[in-house]
């Protein structure tokens, strides 16, 4: 059925559809083919050839659909950018041939969701916005061949999907020609363009970009393929921003006019750039090549050209790290700077060219703690700019192709260091294995510029250097270099030592010499000052020469060395003496008996020889004196004394010292060390050797045969016995008792139970306690041994019920004893006892056998057989007794007394328990019928209501039975006018409560007269056609939530009404039973 609302719009649209029609058709010239509304592209093929087509509405392909437009004009018109849409749709597909497709008037969406073939067309006035951004392309597969697409306010292509472009030209665009998003991507895609062209506006803002490619780790992989393209006028050719799943190539394409030619802002994706041409940049600050480099990111450039911008190329470093990377094959030329490194970024640049760069110091520039290394690159030499923390170096190659000694040979071995002006080395070339290699030309850091013209080459053997002539590091030529010989060789002897002595008329001597040069050319010596005689051995740095028929008496020696180069060096020389007769030895006295492990051996030699004494050697004095202490072997010892002269002639004699330091033998046999006694006097005994001296305590004791005995008087405590004994040699010995005297018996203390009497129920009984003493590691429980730990015992007994003794001993190292005792008694038996309780102020009922009372405390009297502790509920103990008193303050309401009674054994008597119910509270009047304000025209009333089961009623004085459950029913006489009841009730605990019943009973209605029975009737037809219109609408209105409305107005519970202090009863919980009809018959009532 029809709203009204639908209603109004059906004849609005029947009113002004015609004028609609009439004023969208004016006057232009109509189309081949209008369509206002949607043209929607169904299911088969749609095929329109060489028409102009005028749309009013969106354009879509259905999926299954296929639209061949054939030399068609496809104008799609709307007055707002954005409204309308042309769309291929998933499954849905567009094929294009030399046709156009735009936006009448306002720009139009372009959204190429499927498959899609445009061929030799335009594209134009389209619209973007921050959702689709350009002409969409965002499934299947599209591909633009030998087209145009030009004039959008956004991006020109979105892509989102495998799209292709060959010959394609897009310009006009506001911002960037393509853009490339895989977040959001259905799944990984390809863009592939080949021979394009990307022209820009000029505009220097960071959204224009030919290809600008965005992607993310979330996203899709997406690979670009870039091929023999031109970009022209864009703040970027290709600009790449992936922090992941992205690969680029770029090559063969030509990028002039731009800020930047090709840049990367990426931490993530492989990228290949070769064969790229970026001339003629625009603006103050246009750059060649842009990259950021990091771990994450593969870069491939190879045949790149720069030309005529202000920087060449441009590598930064990551974020928030630091990076390391070699870069070659770049070209640049015409530029103001070369090539820029910062951010961190430490880089090597390699077999490439720069030239042409007009800022004097700008080929290399580096920034922000990095480095450049350049290697094998044609530049201008020292032409580099760093900041505080940065740095460039740059090298060149040297070939060298040997070396040698200037007019000697050639040097074979070796290694050949290259040095700057201030020697420090810069190169090093191993003259066994010559290759050619990189040395550095230049550098400059923050301390300074330093450029490298002329090094030096040099030759270090043992810490010297040879050097030559400098050379021009810049002049390629292969050099052959020639070093000076300028060290001055040595030659030293090393045998015989100066001084030293030979027994025989033949010496040999020898020693080595030192050239590092050309070589040695001749040794010649000299013996006692004669001619210089030329030497015939030597060999590899020694020399020997042999001395025959030589007198005794002191000779000299002179050697001296001269190389191939003429270098002389100084004369070496030695003294040594021959000598063919034995050394004297004449000897101080020595006690042949000692008592000491040293003595003192002192005498005389011939000067200059050697003196060993029992293989000790000994320091003899210019004069030849000497004097030495050597070390004796207990008993006999032979010491050999033997002299060596200079010359090796020997001389010996032979001394027998005995050494007595054996101390006497001695030995305590009693008592024995650490014993533990508690007597007061001890006998001392040993044995010894018969010819000591013996002490004991400082005290001479006398030695028969070997023994001894001494008696003390002992002190308690540590007592220390020491006796020493010293034979004729005054060699002792000393030997200590140590006695532990201890005269006071152990104190055992019992922790658990305590000592006297304890009362317990358990059959088992652990006795616990401490003993003093450290010595004692056990005691006796009833002559059970029982072990100590730390000082204290634990043992657990079985007792039986009655009285158990248990005495406790300990006895300590000497022998004293301690005891205690404890006396156990086990009782099992619960005590009894008899209970009176009393009211506090109050009385004390029973009733149906609870006890009711009236007062706030009763005191309750416990009679108990036995000593033992009472407990109220809910309280703390009270002290132990047989007779105890306990009150307990009581509440409204139940109270339930509780009392538990333990003896001191533990025995738990039947727990006191006793209910008292304390009623002060007036009964409660709950009043059926009549309800108050009750009028009617009966003789007779029913008194209907509850109160407190018994109770006693009285209405007007008189008694009234109560039913079950406290109901009460009473029929009353009633007279004209009012009826006063007085209803009272008392409870079994005297508290008492009444209220009044009021009943009005009155005669008969009279009726009205005839005008107003007139007036009525007419005013109740008129309300009552009123009412039913007022209904009808209500109904109408309310039709849909009658039911659900109804249902939560039955089941929503009323308040329980209040009158006067009465209270309603609740309602029963299920229907009441009927009465019989009656003047008790309460359907007789009337609401006051």
């Amino acid at each position: 059925m029809f709203t009204k609302r639908e209603l109004f719009l059906a004849v609005l649209v029947l009113v002004l559809g015609p004028a609609l029609v009439w004023g969208l058709s004016g006057d232009a010239e109509a189309a081949d083919r209008e369509i206002f509304g949607d043209w929607t592209i169904g299911a088969g093929t749609t095929r329109v050839v060489n028409e102009t087509i005028d749309v009013r509405g969106n354009v879509t392909v259905n999926p299954g659909g296929l639209l061949q437009l054939i030399g068609c004009d496809l104008a799609i018109n709307t007055s707002v950018n954005g409204a309308l849409t042309f769309e291929v749709l998933p499954g849905g597909e567009i094929d294009a041939y030399n046709s156009k497709i735009y936006g009448s008037d306002a720009r139009i969406l372009i959204k190429f969701g499927s498959d899609a073939t445009i061929d030799k067309c335009e594209i134009s006035h389209f619209y973007g916005s921050g959702v689709t951004r350009g002409l969409a392309c965002t499934g299947g597969t599209i591909t633009f061949t030998d087209t145009v697409i030009r004039d959008s306010n956004y991006y020109g292509l979105y892509v989102q999907a495998d799209t292709v472009l060959t010959n394609v030209t897009i310009s006009e665009v506001t911002y960037s020609n393509i853009y490339v998003y895989n977040y959001g991507a259905d799944a990984p895609y390809t863009l592939t363009v080949d021979t394009a062209r990307f022209l820009g506006s000029g505009s220097s803002s960071q959204w224009i970009s030919g290809v600008y490619v965005y992607g993310f780790t979330q996203g899709e992989q997406v690979d670009i393929i870039v091929r023999d393209s031109i970009f022209d006028n864009l703040y970027r050719g290709v600009y790449l921003y992936a922090t992941a799943k992205v690969t680029a190539v770029v090559e063969d394409c030509t990028f002039e006019r731009c800020g930047t030619g090709i840049f990367s802002y990426s931490s993530a994706g492989s990228f290949t750039l070769t064969d790229n041409r970026v001339a003629n940049g625009s603006g103050d600050s246009s750059v060649g090549i842009s990259l950021r480099m990091g771990s994450g990111v593969t870069y491939i450039l190879d045949g790149n050209i720069v030309d005529n911008v202000d920087l060449g190329y441009s590598f930064s470093g990551p974020f928030g790290g630091s990076y390391t990377t070699s870069i070659g094959y770049l070209k640049a030329s015409n530029c103001v700077q070369g090539i820029m490194a910062d951010g961190r970024l430490t880089l090597t640049i390699h077999n490439s060219t720069l030239t042409g760069i007009s800022d004097t110091f700008g080929t290399f520039v580096a920034n922000d703690r990095s480095s450049i290394t350049v290697i094998d690159t044609e530049h201008a030499k020292g032409s580099g700019t760093v900041d505080a923390t940065s740095w460039i170096k740059a090298y060149t190659e040297i070939e060298i192709l040997g070396a040698r000694w200037k007019d000697a040979q050639a040097i074979i071995d070796g290694f050949l260091v290259l040095e700057n002006t201030t020697r420090v080395e810069v190169a090093r070339f191993n003259l066994s294995y010559l290759v050619a290699q990189d040395v550095a030309g230049w550098e400059v850091d923050s301390t300074g510029r330093r450029t490298s013209t002329y090094l030096y080459p040099a030759l270090y053997r043992d810490g010297h250097g040879f050097r030559g002539d400098r050379f021009d590091i810049w002049n390629p030529v292969p050099l052959r270099v020639e070093l000076v010989d300028d060290y001055v060789p040595t030659i030293n002897v090393v045998a015989p030592l100066p001084g030293a002595g030979f027994s025989s008329p033949t010496v040999v001597a020898n020693g080595n010499y030192d050239e590092l040069g050309s070589g040695v050319d001749m040794i010649e010596y000299s013996l006692n000052g004669a001619n210089y005689t030329p030497l015939t051995s030597w060999n590899e740095g020694w020399w020997t020469l042999a001395l025959a028929n030589m007198d005794d008496g002191e000779h000299s020696l002179d050697l001296r060395l001269r190389d191939r180069a003429g270098n002389v060096g100084e004369i070496a020389s030695v003294s040594f003496v021959v000598d063919t007769v034995v050394p004297f030895i004449d000897l101080d006295p020595v006690d042949e008996l000692v008592n000491t492990a040293t003595i003192t051996i002192s005498g005389m030699t011939e000067m200059l020889a050697t003196l060993d004494v029992d293989g000790q050697l000994f320091h003899v004095e210019e004069d030849g004196t000497f004097m030495d202490v050597i070390t004796l072997d207990e008993g006999g010892n032979t010491i050999v004394i033997s002299v060596v002269d200079r010359a090796g002639n020997v001389n010996s004699i032979t001394l027998t010292i005995t050494l007595d330091t054996i101390a006497p033998q001695l030995l305590i046999t009693s008592p024995e060390d650490g014993t533990w006694t508690n007597i007061r006097t001890v006998y001392v005994e040993g044995t010894t050797e018969s010819d000591v001296e013996l002490l004991v305590l400082d005290a001479v004791v006398t030695v028969v045969d070997g023994a001894f005995r001494k008696m003390l008087e002992l002190e308690a405590g540590a007592f220390n016995i020491i006796v020493n004994a010293t034979d004729p040699a005054g060699n002792s010995a000393q030997v200590e008792v140590l006695l532990n005297v201890d005269w006071t018996a152990p104190n055992v203390m019992l922790v658990e139970p305590q000592e006297g009497e304890v009362y317990v129920r358990e059959s088992i009984l652990y006795i616990t306690g401490d003993v003093d003493d450290p010595t004692i590691d056990q005691v006796l429980i009833n002559d059970q041994v029982v072990d100590l730990i730390n000082g204290r015992f634990v043992e657990q007994f079985t007792i039986l019920e009655g009285t158990t003794e248990f005495q406790v001993i300990a006895t300590d190292a000497a022998g004293n004893v301690g005891t205690t005792k404890v006396v156990v008694i086990r009782d099992l038996t619960p005590p009894t006892y008899d209970a009176e309780i009393t009211a506090l102020g109050g009385e004390l009922i029973y009733i149906d056998g609870d006890l009711y009372c009236t007062a706030p405390a009763v005191e309750v009297n416990i009679m108990i057989s036995e000593v033992s502790i009472l407990t109220p509920g809910g309280g703390t103990a009270l002290p132990a007794g047989t007779d105890l008193l306990v009150r307990f303050d009581l509440e409204e309401g139940l109270n339930v007394l509780e009392i538990y009674i333990v003896d001191i054994a533990g025995n738990q008597a039947q727990t006191y328990r006793q209910r008292v119910v304390v009623d002060t509270t007036v009964p409660t009047i709950m009043m059926i019928s009549p309800q108050p304000g009750a009028r009617t025209k009966e003789d007779v009333a029913t008194i209907n209501g509850r109160t407190e089961e018994g109770a006693e009623v009285t209405i007007n004085g008189e008694s009234v039975s109560l039913l079950s459950g406290g109901e009460f029913r009473h029929i009353v006489a009633l007279v004209d006018g009012r009826n006063d009841f007085i209803l009272e009730v008392e409870d079994a605990m005297g508290n008492s409560n009444s209220t009044t019943v009021s009943v009005l009973r009155e005669g008969e209605v009279q009726t009205s007269d005839t005008f107003s029975t007139g007036a009525a009737l007419g005013g109740f037809l008129a309300g009552l056609i009123v009412g039913v219109l007022v209904a009808v609408g209500f109904f109408v209105a309310k039709g849909r939530r009658a039911e659900a409305d109804e249902k939560a107005f039955r089941s929503k519970p009323g308040p329980t009404p209040v009158r006067d202090g009465y209270v309603a009863p609740p309602p029963p919980d299920a229907e009441p039973e009927p009465t019989p009809k009656g003047p008790e018959d309460l359907e007789s009532w009337e609401e006051y």
